[in-house]
């Protein structure tokens, strides 16, 4: 009989706690049925007098710059310890134009963008240091070098379309993350123009090109703390993986005394894979609203960088991807929205 009293107060408070957890787990899954999750309100909520779009430009100030591109060495092709030639660049001006719209969906905003950067292949004469012996990266043979012209270009195209939905975290810092797609395309030229020491005018060099285009996810996030009325400091980066197609080309020749040239290679080579682009960008923003619409400007500094882009290497090395390419610089822009 005793164990039987033990046995039932047992049962009691078995059955007693699984109707409070029951209990617990039904209340829990009923306010999760019913209950929406907490989101912060959009920057721009959708409102009565909400603006529909946005349109805007930007004039960009920026230097291109890519690895690998040592073109002639002091001493012999083996050795690169000592002064090296590289081509000659210097900032050139290029543009964007962007715009936006209103998706009318829990603050939602689609863009889309367009890139354009050229950077022009003009010839210019590479600095020499007096009494020092150059021999170029591409020849590995004994000619030396008086005077060196060399010149880099491209022409850079880039369109991206994205979604984001910015919103407040917190009473002065708003955070915009996005996702989209981004797509790419570029042409580059490097020439090399060597005049030969020994003093009969003749020379050597090469032309090499590349037609580049990639495409693939961008995504990214941009904060901006507003440290007094209208006035704000801006942080961004974005990151993309491109899928991309290089197609790169090489032609090597040499001028003699007698005014003959020799084509000593010309050849193509074709390279796919997965390229990955990173971009940064800080400005100072001030953004002005009225009644039924607004006006922001940005000034700041911008870096994109595209990896692994470099198809040009030394001809007695192979044609093969070596080096990142990276435009960095001053960028204005001014959006209107309405």
């Amino acid at each position: 009989m005793k164990n039987l009293r033990r046995l039932f107060t047992l049962f009691l408070f078995a059955g007693s706690t699984c109707a409070v957890n029951l209990h617990a787990a039904e209340s829990n899954n009923e306010k999760k049925g019913k209950t929406q999750h907490p989101v912060p309100p959009a920057q721009y909520p959708n409102e009565e007098g909400t603006r529909n779009f946005s349109i805007g430009a930007a004039y960009t100030y920026w230097v291109p710059y890519q690895e690998g591109m040592i073109l002639a060495v002091g001493g012999n092709n083996t050795t690169v310890a000592g002064d090296t030639i590289t081509p000659a660049v210097s900032a050139q001006s290029g543009f964007k134009v962007f715009g936006s719209t209103n998706c009318y969906h829990d603050g939602w905003v689609a863009h889309l963008g367009y890139t354009w950067f050229y950077n022009p292949t003009n010839l210019r004469a590479n600095t020499l240091i007096d009494n020092v012996t150059y021999t170029a990266t591409f020849n590995n043979d004994s000619v030396t070098y008086s005077s060196i012209n060399s010149q880099f270009g491209n022409q850079f195209n880039r369109i991206h379309a994205s979604v984001d939905r910015a919103f407040f975290a917190g009473h002065y810092l708003a955070i915009r993350p996005w996702m989209g797609l981004l797509a790419a395309f570029e042409e580059q030229h490097l020439v090399y123009v060597g005049t030969h020491s020994v003093g009969d005018g003749s020379y050597d060099g090469f032309h090499m090109s590349q037609n580049w285009w990639g495409i693939g996810p961008y995504g990214g996030t941009e904060a901006t703390y507003y440290f007094a009325p209208d006035w704000g400091l801006r942080v961004y980066s974005g990151l993309s993986m491109l899928y991309a197609e290089h197609k790169a080309r090489y032609k090597n020749f040499t001028v003699t005394s007698s005014q003959t040239s020799e084509a000593v290679n010309n050849s193509l080579a074709l390279y796919w894979g997965v390229e990955p682009m990173l971009e940064v960008g800080l400005s100072i923003c001030w953004e002005g609203n009225w009644t039924d619409w607004g006006l922001a400007l940005d000034i700041g500094w911008e870096l994109q960088t595209y990896f692994d882009h470099n198809p040009f290497q030394g001809y007695y090395s192979g044609v093969g991807i070596a080096g990142n390419y990276s435009m960095q610089g001053l960028t204005v822009s001014a959006r209107v929205s309405f």
